[in-house]
C-alpha cells in the first residue's frame, strides 16, 4: 500500500506503485487543476509540490507528476495548486493576478505551485532566484515578461535575510492554508516500507 498525504487529505492506497502520480490525482482525487500537458516532464503544466522530511526539517520543492511513480511518493506531502487555495489569493496567486502573468489559464496552476515552492525556500528573496525557479514551467501564451514580473514581485514581498522556518512564518501571515502546521507531525504517523537485506 502507498500512504502519503494530499494536500490535507490522508491517502492510502491500493494502486499500482509504478502508475503515474499525474493520474492518480486527476482521476482517483479528482483534482483537475494538475493538468495534462506533454506527459514527458517538459512543460510543468502538472507540477506539484512535494514536501519530505530531510534532516529532521520538512521541506517541499516541486516535481513533475506526469514522471512521478504513485510508489515514490510514500510518506510525503503531495500539494497541488487546490492545496494552496484560502479565502483569500495567495501570495503567488495574488502576484499572478496583479501582473497579467495568465493568458489561456492552462499553464497557471504549475506556475502559482512552483512560485509557491520557491517561498518556501530559506534562502534570501531574490529576484533571479524566483524567476529561476520557473525553469520548468512553459506558457505558450503570455511571452513570459507578465509572468517575470509576478515573480520579481513575489521575490520583493518575501522578507530579505534567511529564515530557519519560512513555512510557519507563511502560515502565521496567512500566506499558506493552516494545515500545513500539522503536516511535518501527520507525515512522521506514515510507516516507512521495510528494505530487504542480503
Amino acid at each position: 500500500m502507498v500512504e502519503f498525504i494530499l494536500n490535507d487529505t490522508f491517502i492510502r492506497t491500493g494502486e499500482p506503485p509504478g502508475s503515474s502520480l499525474l493520474d492518480f490525482i486527476r482521476y482517483k482525487a479528482g483534482l483537475n487543476g494538475t493538468k495534462i500537458g506533454c506527459r514527458e516532464g517538459d512543460c510543468g503544466a502538472c507540477m506539484v509540490m512535494e514536501g519530505s522530511q530531510e534532516d529532521g526539517k520538512l521541506k517541499y520543492r516541486t516535481l513533475v507528476s506526469c514522471l512521478t511513480p504513485l510508489g515514490n511518493v510514500h510518506g510525503k506531502h503531495i500539494v497541488t495548486v487546490e492545496g494552496l487555495n484560502m479565502e483569500h489569493l495567495s501570495p503567488a496567486q495574488q502576484a499572478i493576478v496583479e501582473h497579467g502573468g495568465t493568458q489561456c489559464g492552462f499553464c497557471t496552476p504549475g506556475f502559482v505551485v512552483s512560485l509557491t515552492s520557491h517561498s518556501l525556500t530559506e534562502e534570501a528573496a531574490n529576484p533571479e532566484k524566483a524567476i529561476a525557479a520557473l525553469d520548468g514551467n512553459i506558457c505558450r501564451c503570455t511571452g513570459y515578461k507578465s509572468v517575470e514580473r509576478a515573480a520579481r514581485a513575489l521575490a520583493a514581498a518575501m522578507e530579505t535575510g534567511k529564515h530557519t522556518n519560512r513555512l510557519e512564518q507563511l502560515v502565521k501571515n496567512k500566506q499558506l492554508p493552516e494545515y500545513f502546521s500539522g503536516i511535518a507531525g501527520r507525515l512522521a504517523g506514515i510507516q516507512q516500507p521495510q528494505r530487504e537485506t542480503a
